[in-house]
């Protein structure tokens, strides 16, 4: 779902993450009196819609070292062999629930398919928490954690601003515009650029998801609007095809150019210089606190039907910073 085709200017990511474990997380009584957990022997699973390295994983890798931190029995995270494949997803849920969880931290391949997969276990009393993507039916999780796209759009518009000298012109490169990711992503930054009256946004496309095609948009966009100063993508892959047109027409660093998240290839624009910023999503946290909110489920406490996770931005010469090193969706569990 995330590499859909489909001001924060630090990372203060202690504060961050000590904020979002200490809100409704219930954390502190994951112990109980007599110092041992509250949670041995109680089987955590946690099901994603891919097993490649990414959001996804990093998503099951926080929920994974959530989980063995406050002491649950937890499985490593399980997901079809084939990404975003929901039939296939469908039998790994079969099987995981088969093992009878207490719980089970879920991120569905597909909204309604997700949601047909567990409504049987949910009806039985299995509590879900969704991680990334809604659930098209949402009674049927206990809680939802999820970014806020609409904020990541400011976020990247204000750093592209910034970048720019809050004028000039400027354009967004997006894909999928029916896609909510993406229409967040969109509204978020022009919301962003409505703020700064010397900054033109001179257009806003949506080229087909095809490496080639939207490498050829750019181009041709570059050529359109030879004083362009700066352009916003939804995601890395398009960011890696802006930026071959930037190579081409030996604009890398003349046009400043923001993207989203810590993917492998996205660091590597990001180190190179021919991206100059990124919206920081923090997926790990994601799968912490949605073990968070499970906790909360089976210790009787309060539960956070939504919940947000802490965004930021980074630029280029901040990538190889420790702390956000530490948030490379490249780091194993």
């Amino acid at each position: 779902m995330r590499k859909m085709g489909w001001s924060v200017p630090a990372f203060a990511v202690a504060c961050a993450v000590a904020a979002c474990g200490s809100s409704d997380s219930g954390g502190s009584g994951a112990k109980a009196a007599g110092g041992g957990s509250s949670f041995a022997g109680k089987k955590l699973s946690i099901v994603m819609p891919e097993s490649v390295p990414g959001y996804a994983k990093q998503i099951g890798c926080g929920a994974y070292e959530e989980g063995k931190q406050l002491g649950f029995d937890v499985g490593r995270p399980q997901a079809p062999s084939k990404s975003q494949d929901a039939a296939e997803q469908a039998q790994v849920l079969q099987s995981v629930l088969a093992r009878n969880p207490a719980g089970l931290i879920f991120s569905a391949a597909d909204p309604q398919a997700g949601g047909v997969a567990i409504k049987p276990a949910v009806s039985k009393g299995l509590p879900v928490v969704a991680v990334d993507v809604a659930l098209a039916d949402p009674s049927l999780a206990i809680s939802f954690v999820s970014s806020s796209h609409e904020q990541g759009g400011k976020l990247g518009g204000e750093l592209l601003a910034k970048q720019i000298g809050e004028r000039g012109q400027v354009l967004a490169i997006g894909v999928i515009p029916s896609n909510p990711i993406t229409q967040g992503r969109i509204k978020g930054f022009k919301e962003a650029m409505a703020e700064f009256p010397d900054i033109d946004v001179v257009a806003i496309k949506y080229p087909d998801l095809d490496i080639n095609k939207i490498a050829a948009e750019a181009s041709a966009l570059l050529n359109r609007y030879p004083n362009l100063k700066g352009i916003y993508t939804t995601n890395d892959t398009i960011a890696s095809s802006v930026a071959t047109a930037l190579r081409q027409s030996q604009k890398v660093g003349k046009v400043k150019v923001i993207t989203w998240d810590l993917q492998p290839a996205g660091i590597k624009l990001l180190q190179e210089g021919s991206v100059t910023g990124t919206v920081v999503q923090r997926p790990r946290e994601e799968g912490r606190i949605a073990v968070q909110q499970l906790a909360n489920k089976l210790s009787g406490k309060p539960v956070t039907k939504s919940v947000t996770a802490p965004l930021s931005t980074a630029t280029n010469d901040q990538i190889n910073d420790p702390a956000i090193k530490a948030l490379y969706y490249s780091n194993p569990c």
